[in-house]
């Protein structure tokens, strides 16, 4: 479960990517022949590889747009610009954007607005306790662990949770899926060895 912890976000005056001016300045071409793909309130009817968007609905040409401006998909900025500025974007009027940064420098998200949620730095989510890897000698010791805090897991919760720490999988190894059934169809029916 996550739940939801705002950070306080920072006003940074953003350089526009290139990437982003050029999307822009398609959009502003668009809306200049009142395409209809700028006309219709719309998430994601305007697209180029690394951003998507479209008009606000109930607005009067206010567009909502995510730009990924690296690879990869967790660095994104959410803007709203309004026509006039998505022209001045394109034609290199504005060089850079006021938008709302991550205190996080290592989530380089941004938001129009101080308000907005960050998907990573703004929730916590809720996990039980990581079993540490140095209690352990054997995959079927921490398997029986695991399965005592979580005695409904599937066996691929359990390989996942082994997964997630590295340490583990180079210490004890790999669980296999049947190895992994066995163990805790073993531990939960209470057919301990």
């Amino acid at each position: 479960m996550r739940t939801e912890r705002r950070i306080p976000k920072r006003f940074t005056q953003a350089p526009v990517p290139k990437k982003l001016r050029d999307f822009l300045s398609d959009v502003g071409r668009l809306i200049a022949a009142r395409d209809e793909r700028t006309t219709v309130p719309s998430d994601d009817l305007l697209q180029c590889d690394q951003a998507y968007g479209g008009l606000i609905d109930g607005s009067v040409e206010r567009y909502a747009f995510t730009f990924f401006p690296g690879e990869g998909t967790r660095t994104k900025w959410e803007l709203q610009l309004s026509a006039d500025e998505i022209a001045n974007v394109a034609d290199g009027k504005a060089p850079s954007l006021g938008l709302w940064a991550c205190v996080n420098d290592s989530c380089g998200s941004m938001f129009w607005s101080e308000k907005e949620s960050c998907f990573y730095c703004d929730y916590d989510d809720h996990k039980p306790p990581a079993l540490r890897s140095t209690e352990f000698s054997t995959r079927r010791d921490w398997a029986r662990a695991y399965s005592a805090l979580h005695a409904d897991s599937h066996p691929l919760e359990m390989i996942g949770a082994f997964n997630a720490n590295p340490q583990l999988a180079r210490t004890l190894g790999h669980f296999s899926l049947a190895e992994a059934a066995e163990l805790l169809g073993e531990f939960n029916t209470g057919n301990k060895r």
